[in-house]
């Protein structure tokens, strides 16, 4: 049995559909106020959680916690957010203390924004340094994962999440869905500076995948970055949607910050252990367009 948190987010959601239609041999409690189809679900109160709203007969069986469930920032300025952040700290401390006797694994879905700010290609081994409250928080989270699994001599998988795109993504101000949205409204989609800035996107089909496959399979290396090895500048990202509208539709350029970062990865560790092929970004973004077309 697989205890879940996070299922009515953007990843959680695509994460149950695909559990649900690919493996349903799987047996899923979803920590959530919410009703799911195929799921059991056991309610919260703000994100604190208790083991005394698990029935015996679910709370005895729980092998594999998947703590998905987080605050995450939908703009620059809520990545300072004082109280946001530090509920990601409560509510994974709340997750820890619950007393599951059959658990083996506990699977803790992080960030890239605990990497150190830097320009060259990063790898599980490059040095973390959060710029942000939310990075701080997501790593002083995997610390507390690390701790208690460690201490029950059970093991312990830390996913450090990329920037992730697809079907969804509209409910956040990224890149994709607000110059997918403003080319629907008619209008030219802004590029700050001269868009060469490189950025590495991943299809969120793809992390649906990994991190079942996370759940099925023993993790070698105890962190696993789950970032495309593949990097596109911010004007081609622009560029290619425009070529997906297929119209007659010019970029404005607006004077941006003189500061630069690249973002590039070396996934190897994640196609080593978890999986070989990725989404083509050309194929997600038809995804992503062909979704927020027939939404607005």
């Amino acid at each position: 049995m697989i205890l879940l948190t996070g299922t009515g987010g953007f990843i959680g959601k695509h994460l149950v559909k695909f559990i649900t239609n690919q493996y349903p041999h799987f047996e899923l409690v979803a920590l959530t106020n919410s009703k799911l189809k195929d799921v059991h679900c056991i309610s919260h109160d703000n994100y604190v959680y208790d083991v005394s709203n698990f029935p015996d007969t679910i709370v005895n069986r729980i092998e594999v916690v998947v703590h998905l469930g987080a605050f995450i920032p939908k703009s620059r300025m809520e990545s300072n957010d004082i109280v946001k952040c530090n509920g990601n700290i409560r509510s994974t401390e709340s997750l820890m203390k619950l007393d599951f006797p059959s658990l083996k694994k506990v699977i803790f879905i992080s960030s890239i924004d605990v990497y150190d700010n830097t320009n060259k290609v990063i790898d599980e081994n490059t040095a973390t340094l959060p710029s942000t409250l939310y990075g701080w928080s997501k790593l002083y989270c995997e610390k507390m994962v690390q701790s208690r699994c460690d201490a029950l001599n059970i093991e312990s998988a830390i996913l450090r999440l990329g920037h992730v795109y697809g079907p969804g993504e509209e409910y956040y101000q990224k890149l994709m869905p607000v110059t997918m949205k403003t080319i629907l409204a008619g209008q030219s989609p802004i590029v700050f500076g001269d868009g060469s800035d490189l950025r590495s996107f991943i299809y969120v089909g793809d992390v649906a995948r990994i991190i079942t496959a996370a759940i099925e399979n023993p993790i070698d290396d105890n962190i696993i970055n789950i970032v495309h090895h593949e990097s596109y500048t911010i004007l081609e990202i622009v560029q290619k949607i425009i070529a997906i509208s297929k119209k007659n539709i010019s970029i404005h350029f607006k004077a941006g910050s003189s500061l630069k970062r690249n973002l590039r990865f070396d996934n190897s560790r994640l196609r080593k252990e978890l999986c070989p092929s990725l989404t083509n970004i050309d194929e997600g973004l038809n995804f992503e367009w062909q979704h927020i077309s027939e939404n607005e």
